[in-house]
């Protein structure tokens, strides 16, 4: 290897850099292409990287300049294309894939040919190496070399195999001479062997097997939890017992153990991808390491997001479409002060967070299993279960707690679903401190997945069962210890209870069935109620006469088609949407199944952004939970494939322009972004001028924010100079002024 080496995760590709130990982060947002890294390579001016659907990216890490090779990924004669190992020797590399072999010429940035390798079939290749005249490669059907010069290695009758096994080789490499390689299946139990003379020797049999490398004078066999090293003199002279073998390392003048993933060797540094500690090196003379993690989370499990003015949470839970648990992790992430932490609790799935808004420190967390988390201070500590607190352990047995809605209202009451026992709805009220069961039938032994509370007090509830579809609507009347005279209305009708108020559906404004249920929910600032549903989305304006209401009607939004005609088409109609987010100027993030994400404006009438994996750097076009960050308008959407973020253009507005922030400032002149500027009212009237008073820049606010490009009115780039911000509210009574200085 060189001075610098690569190490892959799923979404980023990190470049090591061995003389400082930092790391370079590479991702789609800025020198990737794509998503799901299978295969990476360097060769220390340039990263290749090859991903699960056989996209190909060239990376310069000196220049951060990027070349894609989409060719085999859009090629539709083969169905898997993997790219699960590139090796890189002279002006080629080799993309070992499951459906031969590719070699491109980087140079030339392009494939030049593929290789089947079997005239028979078409084995996986899953490495390969260049040893002297000769091209080597480990199939799923045996080790195969072929010569290196010749110029039809597309013909099989080109590629013999190095013994009679045709059994899976999952590795191969080479050191002093000779070619190493690995018999059996990564993950399994494999046979290592050493090629002297076109005769095979066992080198040794290992567990867990992940992979093989070398350097100049070391190999190095990587197992599950074990790395072992053999010098490269101890091989040629076939002394296979001379091994150092090593379990644990020095890290924080501890002794603790690995559990490695992948492992590599360069200039006495052993790099591992360890499943505990991210990314570690270890030296190889004394054993010492150090850990180089990114700044994440500790992984891309995402179920809900919620932010605050500090802070951003994310639950790492989940269930299966009928609410099973995946049984992950009990993990939460959040990010806070430009860095992300992730707290860990044995494996119960958690869903729901709630932020207390009378005592923001007072998190809570629900877990799909075990009953309701305390969050503080970074940590999880267990609080809430059936034996000490009004919810209830499921049929009979203790510690098995299913939570799924969990919030608080605006007084500070916490409620908390109670998922398959009865009654499933409970509260613990702020003033008394007092449990007290909601026993509305609605709830019972059926689950709930979100509950919010809307500006009447209303809460709103979520309700995926199957035996129990729909949405349910309550209000408890301002007496949270007492429930006898609160009122619902849910999808069923429940006569024998004198508070339920009738049954409703997800009727739209033409009297039909529109969706059995809502996957998201939410208030905007208009006091009007957005849906989210797998046929479109819904609207109603009326939640505080909803009891009142014979038949509820929800809205779909017509959009004017503006073409001359009167003709309109429906707001997202037939697509199968999955979360909803307000941003700072009420406009509406929202999220699909498979279609990417949204931004429509504030009434729905028009479709600002369209985001998905082919025209950004989203990660998956299938969203989980969308979050707007309050105080700098930064959008996270959490995907299937983990979170990224938008910077958006909307903060939350403030009640007065006492302090209006702007940033970079100054601007200097290595950046070529805009400036975004917060604090102001909702609507106000911005302008920038040059400190002579001339106009370069007119706008109102978003929300709380204005963006400025740095250009005047004719669209030049501002000069060198010290310009002035002046803002006034929309009803002319506050005023402000900030200084932007710019540096050409």
């Amino acid at each position: 290897m060189t001075d610098e080496g690569p190490v892959a995760g799923n979404n980023v590709g990190f470049f090591l850099k061995s003389n400082d130990g930092s790391l370079v982060e590479f991702t789609k947002a800025n020198h990737l292409s794509d998503i799901n890294i299978s295969a990476l390579d360097a060769d220390g001016s340039k990263v290749y990287v090859g991903y699960a659907n056989g996209n190909i990216d060239i990376v310069d890490v000196r220049e951060f300049t990027k070349v894609n090779i989409p060719e085999f990924k859009n090629y539709t004669l083969v169905d898997d294309k993997t790219i699960n190992r590139i090796y890189h020797h002279g002006n080629f590399i080799y993309c070992s894939t499951n459906s031969g072999l590719l070699v491109v010429n980087v140079q030339k940035q392009e494939i030049v040919s593929r290789y089947i390798v079997d005239k028979d079939a078409v084995p996986k290749v899953n490495a390969s190496v260049v040893m002297g005249d000769s091209l080597y490669v480990a199939t799923s059907a045996g080790l195969y070399r072929a010569p290196l010069a010749s110029r039809i290695l597309e013909n099989s009758s080109q590629w013999t195999l190095c013994d009679d096994l045709t059994t899976n080789y999952c590795d191969v490499t080479s050191i002093g001479g000779l070619i190493v390689a690995a018999k059996g299946s990564r993950g399994g139990t494999n046979e290592i062997l050493v090629y002297r003379n076109g005769k095979r020797e066992h080198f040794s049999n290992v567990q867990n097997f992940r992979n093989l490398s070398t350097d100049l004078s070391t190999l190095l066999v990587t197992s599950y939890g074990n790395i072992t090293l053999i010098s490269q003199g101890n091989i040629v002279d076939g002394n296979y017992d001379a091994v150092d073998s090593r379990s644990t390392c020095h890290l924080n003048e501890s002794r603790i153990s690995f559990t490695s993933y992948y492992a590599s060797i360069f200039h006495g540094e052993i790099v591992i991808a360890d499943a505990n500690r991210g990314l570690m090196v270890v030296h190889a003379s004394n054993n010492d390491a150090y850990t180089a993690a990114p700044n994440g989370p500790d992984s891309n499990n995402t179920f809900e997001l919620l932010a605050t003015r500090d802070a951003v949470y994310c639950t790492a839970g989940g269930v299966t479409p009928a609410w099973n648990p995946l049984n992950r992790n009990m993990q939460v992430h959040r990010f806070k002060d430009g860095q992300w932490a992730s707290a860990n609790a044995g494996k119960n799935d958690a869903l729901r967070i709630a932020i207390n808004p009378l005592k923001t420190d007072s998190i809570l967390v629900s877990s799909w299993g075990s009953g309701i988390y305390k969050y503080f201070d970074g940590k999880l500590s267990r609080l809430y279960t059936g034996s000490n607190s009004g919810i209830k352990d499921y049929a009979g047995r203790d510690g098995l707690t299913w939570i799924g809605a969990l919030t608080y209202d605006s007084k500070g009451n916490l409620f908390a679903s109670n998922a398959l026992v009865s009654p499933g709805m409970t509260l613990l009220a702020a003033e008394s401190g007092l449990w007290t069961p909601l026993d509305y039938m609605a709830f019972n032994n059926t689950e709930c997945s979100k509950l919010i509370f809307t500006s009447n007090g209303h809460g709103w509830v979520l309700m995926p069962h199957a035996d129990n579809i729909g949405t349910c609507v309550f209000d408890i009347n301002g007496t949270p210890d007492d429930n006898s005279d609160d009122i619902f209305r849910s999808a069923n009708d429940f006569p024998e209870d004198d508070r339920d108020r009738g049954a409703f559906s997800l009727v739209n404004q033409d009297g039909e069935v529109f969706a059995r249920y809502a996957s998201d929910i939410v208030e905007d600032k208009d006091g009007i109620i957005w849906l989210t549903t797998e046929n479109g989305l819904l609207t109603f304006r009326d939640d505080k006469d909803f009891f009142d209401i014979a038949t509820p009607v929800f809205h779909q939004i017509k959009v004017p088609r503006n073409d001359g005609t009167n003709f309109a088409d429906y707001l997202l109609d037939g697509i199968d949407l999955t979360a909803i987010a307000l941003d700072g100027a009420n406009r509406k993030w929202i999220g699909t199944r498979n279609d990417g994400v949204y931004l429509v404006s504030a009434d729905g009438l028009e479709t600002i952004y369209h985001f998905n994996a082919d025209n950004s750097p989203l990660f998956s076009n299938e969203i989980r939970s969308i979050a707007v960050s309050p105080s700098s308008g930064e959008v996270y959407i959490a995907t299937y494939y983990g979170i990224i973020s938008f910077h958006g253009d909307a903060t939350e507005p403030e009640q007065s322009m006492s302090q209006i922030s702007v940033y970079p400032n100054p601007v200097r002149p290595a950046y070529n972004g805009s400036v975004t500027m917060n604090g102001f009212t909702d609507g106000a009237y911005v302008k920038i001028t040059d400190i002579n008073g001339r106009l370069l820049y007119s706008t109102r606010s978003v929300g709380g924010s204005v963006i400025w490009n740095c250009r005047n009115l004719d669209g030049q780039k501002a000069s060198t100079g010290v310009y002035v911000v002046w803002a006034v509210s929309e009803d002319g009574k506050e005023k402000a002024v900030a200084r932007i200085a710019v540096v050409k």
